[in-house]
């Protein structure tokens, strides 16, 4: 975005300063014209009223031509800065002529000063104009020109009249800058906004043509499950009847990594929440995963309770259900995993504990495709992550390597 709001601002101050330039001689004219005419009726020498004429006639010829030749060329920073530091000059050459540090015509020098700080901001055009301004000043209090200050009251007439040429300018220029900088400003929320949206849009196509592909995998794996599963009925011998075992483990693992994808795609707009007894949820995914355990030799149990929290008990289910085959997966036989609930203030806390290894510090558990475990693609624990974000909580991942995991599901306890 750096190099696009460079890009855009340096379009907008070409055309912002060349607006300026272009008009800038008009309004000069007026002012030298006024101070002419404020110089032509004080008691100031013949020769002190042709020398500020001539030069201030110079000046406004010099930004005719200038303001000609920018339809000939592109104006860019360089020449801006160049135009607003030789008119500084200028102007303190006019002041020289008109009474030094005293002049009436003192007052504009903060014009292109003025302009050069808003067009160049922190850069370095902006220290050049503060330099060349110092340095004027500088000059004319140890310099001391060829005629005295102007005799009053056409000196105060002429102060303000410099004023108001100033003002004029600053106004001409400053506040083009800041509606390029607005402009600059709009343009770039919009281009943030577009990006954004094709972003998003890019990513829902991915996740339909992820979970498409994912469906029509499924649909010829079903069949040759079956096929496998029938022609396991009949091995030809002992040799075959473990190939088939071996298959169909290999078919089913597949199906459940199908099944963790589809479910992790699937949108928020799926969450069908209703009051739900926490207590109650634990226990029935016990009930699920207690004769897989059993066959490993692994004790369930559940403990706690948390009352009553609106949530989707589906989408808790099937998170809560991916912890626990974890956890049964990476203990030995002889293990003991369990199931906890319990209220944390405003949000409600489950927990999968088991006596295993523990997670590995070098794997980035919780993300998609890390897992310590062979065959392991991540994806369960990536799914409860969605689901307990998707319940506006989080899912925290702790335990001691050597004894044991421990995985909780927090989310936001909302009750009736």
């Amino acid at each position: 975005m750096t190099r696009a709001f460079d890009t855009l601002h340096a379009a907008r101050l070409r055309a912002v300063g060349t607006r300026f330039l272009r008009q800038r001689p008009l309004v000069v004219a007026i002012g030298a014209l006024g101070q002419a005419a404020i110089l032509a009726s004080s008691s100031a020498p013949r020769a002190q009223v042709i020398a500020i004429a001539g030069a201030t006639g110079a000046m406004v010829i010099a930004f005719f031509v200038e303001a000609w030749a920018l339809g000939r060329r592109a104006l860019d920073e360089r020449w801006l800065g160049l135009s607003l530091g030789a008119t500084a000059i200028a102007i303190g050459l006019g002041a020289l002529l008109s009474g030094g540090l005293e002049s009436p015509m003192l007052p504009l020098l903060f014009a292109p000063v003025t302009v050069g700080l808003a067009a160049f901001g922190p850069r370095r055009g902006a220290g050049a104009m503060i330099v060349i301004a110092i340095g004027v000043l500088l000059v004319l209090a140890v310099v001391r020109g060829p005629f005295d200050v102007v005799p009053s009251p056409q000196r105060g007439w002429m102060v303000a009249w410099s004023t108001l040429m100033t003002l004029a300018l600053a106004r001409l220029g400053v506040v083009g800058l800041v509606e390029a900088y607005r402009s600059v400003g709009e343009t770039l929320d919009r281009m943030r906004g577009d990006v954004l949206e094709e972003a998003a849009h890019r990513a829902r196509e991915s996740e339909a043509l992820g979970a498409k592909v994912a469906h029509e995998i499924r649909n010829p794996l079903t069949a040759v499950k079956g096929l496998v599963q029938m022609l396991a009925k009949k091995p030809s011998d002992a040799r075959d009847e473990r190939r088939f075992g071996v298959v169909l483990e290999e078919v089913e693992r597949m199906e459940a990594i199908l099944h963790e994808y589809l479910t992790l795609a699937r949108p928020l707009t799926d969450l069908a929440p209703e009051p739900i007894r926490p207590r109650a949820l634990i226990d029935d995914v016990a009930a699920v995963i207690e004769a897989r355990a059993a066959a490993s030799s692994i004790e369930v149990r559940c403990e706690g309770d948390a009352g009553e929290v609106i949530a989707d008990p589906r989408r808790l289910r099937e998170a809560l259900l991916n912890l626990a085959q974890n956890a049964v997966q990476a203990m030995p036989r002889g293990g003991v995993m369990t199931l906890a609930v319990r209220r944390e203030g405003a949000r409600v806390r489950f927990e999968v504990r088991d006596t295993g290894e523990g997670f590995d510090p070098a794997v980035r558990a919780g993300e998609v495709f890390e897992s310590a475990r062979e065959g392991g693609t991540g994806l369960g624990l990536a799914l409860a992550r969605s689901i307990a974000r998707q319940h506006g909580g989080t899912l925290e991942i702790g335990g001691e390597r050597g004894k044991g995991a421990i995985v909780a599901l927090v989310i936001e306890g909302e009750t009736r």
